[in-house]
């Protein structure tokens, strides 16, 4: 059996081993060039509302360094420059969460994100998505 399918595929489950052996896997890159409008442009959960204070490291782009709030409400987000910073993570981390490739909780483990359980827990539910793949090769 093959078929092209990201790596979390519910497909695997219905192969009588339920073991699958990719062939090929496509890295992907995604570098967020401006932290306020990339995040005030993409999808939030529907049934969630709340606030996350973001304090973003980017060492290459002035203006993403620094706090940032977002405000999510039927499923669209607001950001502001400022904040407490309860979430601190880097630029690169930030775009795996903003694509939904790694998880809060993932990404902690990594070294790449610090903050209270609190932000942690609101960043994972703000945040919650899919893992990204494409079927298309270009």
């Amino acid at each position: 059996v093959s078929w092209n399918g990201s790596p979390a595929d519910p497909l695997v489950h219905l192969l009588g081993e339920q073991i699958a052996q990719p062939t090929r896997t496509r890295d992907w890159v995604l570098r967020i060039i401006d932290v306020q409008d990339a995040l005030s442009a993409r999808g939030y959960p529907r049934n969630y509302e709340g606030e996350l204070h973001i304090a973003v490291a980017d060492e290459l782009l002035p203006w993403n360094d620094g706090n940032f709030v977002l405000k999510v409400a039927d499923g669209k987000g607001q950001v502001y420059k400022g904040g407490r910073g309860d979430l601190k993570i880097g630029v690169r981390g930030l775009a795996s969460l903003f694509s939904g490739h790694l998880t809060p909780s993932e990404i902690k483990t990594l070294g790449g994100l610090e903050g209270t359980e609190s932000a942690t827990g609101d960043a994972s539910l703000m945040f919650a998505s899919p893992r990204p793949w494409m079927a298309d090769h270009f």
